[in-house]
């Protein structure tokens, strides 16, 4: 028998979550972790998962195994199984470490570029020769022949950097799979195999793109980063919506209404579940109201003002310096500097206005004009929820929104605790 406490609030690895969990306790049909595993077809229908998380428009059976999906030991077995959360605007690969997990975030951009090339003009400038991956993750990347900067490098260096925003064939088209490569590739010398979890937008979602994911990820891949030869075998991918493995790790299996607000680079999902099956009339998806189109607001306003384009890096480095309430960079139009004065928090409020429209549509409580009213708790997640003014909107909207101390980790983290609930008769017809 395993008693097991989630943790509060304000200690263990998840401090920052505005929910205090209750206890709970989990019978095992199987005397260790390796038999639990192993468990067959019959095993799993019995009183073993008492935490069960409903099928998200899968045949699985997603379950909590609450030793593993608060990440209380090691995980010792291969593959890995990890998370990953390739959004438009950035990546982050989550990963099983001791007590919790580590994650890897870069930007989602790829973009031409040659290592060679890089280390001649470094030589020439005086600097290393050498891309700096422990400090800003640097990484040239080469797939069938083709070589490209990856994230921070292909926004600063590359004159073609794209993140495929807007494009859903992103997913399986091979952008996302050079993401994943160039991440396993920083975080290990030598990469294991993997059993990948992830996601796709609540409107991209269905079977037959579940499946282009997995063919596009499955296999062992070959690939040079910077200039050292890894391979990546990627042995079963499950592929979930958006905002679901978040709700997994922070929700509860309690038949509540509960719900996920996510906001990334592109898109701002909404997935709204009883306990932990979704409710389909209340799940949407809605693209150009995320922290992007911010920043779009902002470049626009700069070029009416300057007559002054910013470049992608000046762009992010406004929102996050915005967000964290830090000191902006200075940036020049014509050898002066600009000065911004509001044009930031009103790009804010406007997307903020625009969620708060989207939401009150896809989650009206009947006729009375409440939004959520029935839904015991919510969460506002994703990069979006480090912007004040879409906080203030949602808050004033609906209430009582928990927000975590990593909003823009919890899909990660979400999927790489529910691929880490999976058996290994799960991941083997996910092969």
């Amino acid at each position: 028998m395993i008693h097991w406490s989630r943790p509060h609030k304000n200690g263990g690895d998840d401090a920052g979550i505005h929910l205090a969990r209750r206890s709970r306790e989990i019978v095992p049909s199987a005397p260790d972790d390796d038999a639990r595993r192993d468990a067959s077809a019959a095993e799993r229908t019995g009183r073993f998962f008492l935490g069960r998380i409903a099928p998200v428009f899968s045949g699985l059976v997603i379950r909590k195994i609450p030793a593993l999906m608060e990440g209380t030991r090691t995980m010792t077995t291969k593959p890995i199984r990890v998370g990953g959360d390739f959004g438009n605007s950035q990546s982050t690969l989550a990963i099983p470490a001791g007590r919790g997990y580590r994650t890897l975030t870069i930007p989602s951009f790829l973009g031409r570029g040659s290592l060679g090339e890089l280390q001649r003009m470094r030589r020439g400038g005086g600097h290393s020769t050498i891309p700096e991956e422990p400090g800003t993750h640097d990484a040239v990347l080469t797939v069938d022949g083709v070589e490209q900067f990856v994230g921070q490098l292909a926004l600063e260096q590359s004159p073609d950097a794209s993140s495929a925003r807007g494009d859903v064939h992103r997913y399986w088209s091979g952008h996302t799979r050079k993401l994943l490569l160039a991440l396993a590739g920083l975080a290990w010398d030598k990469s294991p195999p993997l059993y990948l979890t992830t996601g796709l937008p609540v409107a991209v979602w269905s079977a037959q793109r579940d499946e282009q994911v997995r063919r596009a990820f499955i296999g062992e891949h070959r690939f040079t980063l910077n200039g050292v030869e890894r391979v990546l075998e990627v042995r079963g991918v499950f592929t979930m919506m958006e905002g679901a493995g978040a709700l997994a790790r922070l929700g509860t299996d309690d038949a509540i209404p509960q719900a996920v607000a996510d906001g990334g680079g592109e898109s701002f999902d909404l997935f709204y579940a009883i306990g932990q099956e979704p409710v389909i009339a209340r799940c949407d998806g809605k693209h150009g109201i995320g922290v992007e189109r911010i920043g779009e607001l902002v470049a626009a306003e700069v070029i009416r003002k300057y007559d002054r384009a910013l470049t992608p890096p000046e762009i992010r480095a406004l929102l996050w310096a915005y967000a964290r309430t830090e000191q902006p960079p200075v940036i020049y139009a014509n050898r002066r500097p600009i000065s911004l004065n509001g044009e930031l928090r009103a790009a804010d409020d406007a997307v903020g206005s625009a969620v708060a429209t989207f939401i009150s549509q896809t989650w009206a409580s009947g006729a009375t004009g409440a939004v959520a009213a029935e839904v015991a708790q919510l969460f506002l997640i994703g990069g979006i929820a480090y912007f004040p003014e879409v906080r203030a909107h949602v808050q004033r909207l609906v209430g009582n929104v928990a927000v975590s101390e990593r909003p823009a980790d919890e899909n990660a983290l979400g999927y790489c605790a529910v691929g880490q609930s999976l058996t290994d008769a799960d991941w083997a017809a996910l092969r």
